[in-house]
């Protein structure tokens, strides 16, 4: 089977939980596993450190740029990091999973609809929603 594995961080947990709500809405990745981490890197010029939440999702290869492009759209840095790789071998039931869960097309309606159910459900997650 096609199938692949994205590592993205981001600066804080209600980012990542915003992109892994929107990729699995969209039907681009099957599942993502959300954890903290501590940060050390170079950027421009300077060594930077800070708390991330990284994200690892679970797709179907022939998204890979679907994702890529959408992540760039929801990630507040300039450079997010975005590596993608193949899954050469896995549990045959797990690989069938992620591409039964990318495959199937969703209409307009049902997309819409669990959008929103998903930015609510992040809202009330942290606390933002309004009545």
């Amino acid at each position: 089977m096609n199938c692949i594995l994205i590592y993205s961080t981001f600066p804080d947990k209600a980012t990542a939980v915003t992109a892994a709500r929107a990729l699995l809405e969209e039907q681009l990745a099957a599942g993502a596993n959300l954890w903290p981490l501590e940060s050390h890197f170079r950027w421009q010029g300077r060594i930077e450190q800070r708390i991330e939440c990284a994200a690892l999702f679970q797709a179907e290869r022939r998204f890979y740029k679907r994702i890529e492009a959408r992540l760039k759209q929801l990630h507040p840095d300039t450079v997010p990091q975005i590596v993608m790789w193949r899954i050469k071998d896995g549990s045959e039931p797990f690989l069938k999973w992620i591409m039964d869960e990318t495959v199937r097309p969703v209409d307009k309606r049902e997309r819409r609809e669990r959008m929103r159910k998903g930015k609510e459900a992040a809202q009330e997650l942290h606390g933002q929603k309004k009545d």
